[in-house]
């Protein structure tokens, strides 16, 4: 099979899914100068929600150091610092959780990638990437994201993971993709929806890159067996067996 570009995948994605926001592509760095000198910087401090959230709305290839978050968590869901005590003993999360035990149990179940792993992040539109991102985050509507999660299991079977903690998208979206090597279903959190402009009907599908071919191949098939997007509405009251439903689903099938 003849690799696609990611231009090509980007392409195919709006083609089969028709998204509102381009694919981001993202990759974690040592330091910002590996990112090169053609990317636009902050000039206020950020969250890494918003740093990717400016590649996805406003099409730039946009860069971030340690230096340039607003966002502990977050720098230190992506190994940008160490866990800070106030995140660790479960202060923060103390906020929206019933004591300050099951906030320190809930802490330890976020996914964190090592601290000082790594010290910045590039991210942009997926068919502006010049560079090999660690993973690809496609913002889709629930229906969006079911066509996704078709498309990534038509080869093997798999099933897409939808993860939550409530908080944490950066966590869920990038570290716990990393750390496990798997596409996942987010529902991004409070805070991207607050500052990101995430909109209330997004969900994040998040990849490694390595998956984008066969997601697209796996779209294309289905799309070709007749699940497509947007999905042709038959009717809440009409009767499945007059003509819409297939043989096989049917209560009363015999081969």
């Amino acid at each position: 099979m003849t690799l696609m570009s990611y231009v090509e995948i980007s392409d195919k994605l709006f083609k089969l899914l028709k998204l509102e926001t381009t694919p981001v592509a993202i990759k974690l760095l040592k330091d910002v100068s590996e990112a090169g000198d053609k990317v636009r910087r902050p000039r206020v401090k950020l969250a890494a929600c918003q740093i990717w959230n400016i590649a996805r709305f406003y099409g730039w290839v946009f860069a971030g150091s340690v230096e340039d978050m607003a966002c502990a968590p977050g720098a230190a869901a992506l190994g940008f610092i160490e866990v800070p005590p106030q995140i660790a003993s479960g202060e923060i999360a103390k906020a929206r959780l019933s004591s300050l035990e099951v906030a320190k149990r809930t802490e330890e179940a976020v996914p964190r990638l090592k601290p000082g792993t790594w010290r910045a992040m590039v991210a942009a539109p997926l068919e502006r990437a010049t560079f090999t991102p660690d993973v690809v985050l496609i913002y889709a509507s629930p229906a969006q994201a079911l066509r996704l999660s078709q498309g990534y299991g038509w080869r093997n079977g798999d099933k897409t993971r939808l993860s939550t903690l409530g908080e944490y998208a950066c966590a869920e979206c990038i570290a716990q993709v990393l750390l496990e090597g798997k596409p996942f279903l987010v529902n991004p959190c409070y805070g991207e929806r607050r500052f990101g402009l995430t909109r209330d009907y997004e969900l994040c599908f998040s990849t490694p890159p390595t998956y984008l071919q066969d997601i697209i191949v796996g779209l294309e098939k289905t799309h070709e067996a007749g699940w497509r997007y947007p999905i042709p509405y038959f009717g809440v009251l009409a009767q499945p067996y007059d003509g819409g439903f297939p043989p096989l689903y049917r209560m009363d099938y015999k081969k």
